[in-house]
């Protein structure tokens, strides 16, 4: 089973797991049933955020456990680390061998799962869907990352503090807290061979994931 098959698997067994818990919680006459209907709709989405914030603690637990526990503990830095960490191993691939062919099919779930426990942790500072929402604000979109526009990647970067006084952010400098400029994190998968071309495909592959 290849790793996009593995994490769908998982998250289908997450949804299944997930709808026994809840209906063991509610009453015998349904979830919404005698709510008006937009107090309904109110429930309904406050029932699946509270869902996607527990997703973490169920799939893959020994995956994505400690990198939960970095969140927590505010140890930015290492859950950084920790998190390039996690999505090399879920193609098989290091930061020196990745290739851009490799974010193009990359498996989306453990994407989400990365994103949902940064954003969670940091009250939605931090994340991918943070990142690909700040490129959005300077003017990026898919014509951009099609066109690898580097004028608006600059931008982004400039946005989210990779970029001083006109130069790259050297990893040995940087420190992070909730602080740090929106976005700033995640930033070490993005730090490859192929430089800040890579960002360009990771942009495209949020958006086609529907981050």
């Amino acid at each position: 089973m290849d790793p996009d098959q593995r994490y769908e698997v998982l998250e289908q067994r997450l949804v299944a797991l997930e709808a026994k818990v809840e209906s063991l919680s509610q009453p015998a006459t349904g979830l919404t049933s005698g709510l008006p209907a937009g107090d309904r709709l109110a429930h309904l989405e406050a029932l699946v955020t509270r869902l996607e914030e527990n997703f973490s603690l169920i799939a893959d637990i020994d995956t994505f456990s400690h990198l939960r526990d970095l969140l927590a503990a505010g140890n930015f830095k290492a859950a950084d680390q920790e998190t390039a960490q996690i999505l090399m191993n879920a193609i098989g691939k290091t930061l020196e061998t990745i290739a851009p062919s490799d974010i193009e099919t990359f498996p989306l779930a453990p994407l989400r799962i990365v994103d949902r426990l940064w954003r969670k942790y940091s009250s939605d500072r931090f994340g991918l869907s943070t990142q690909l929402k700040i490129y959005r604000e300077v003017g990026g979109d898919f014509n951009t990352v099609i066109a690898q526009d580097e004028a608006v990647l600059l931008a982004f970067c400039e946005r989210v503090g990779w970029r001083k006084d006109g130069k790259s952010i050297l990893q040995s400098d940087w420190e992070a807290s909730l602080a740090s400029p929106a976005g700033f994190l995640p930033i070490s998968w993005w730090r490859t061979p192929y430089g800040m071309k890579i960002g360009n495909f990771i942009m495209a592959r949020l958006m086609k994931g529907g981050f």
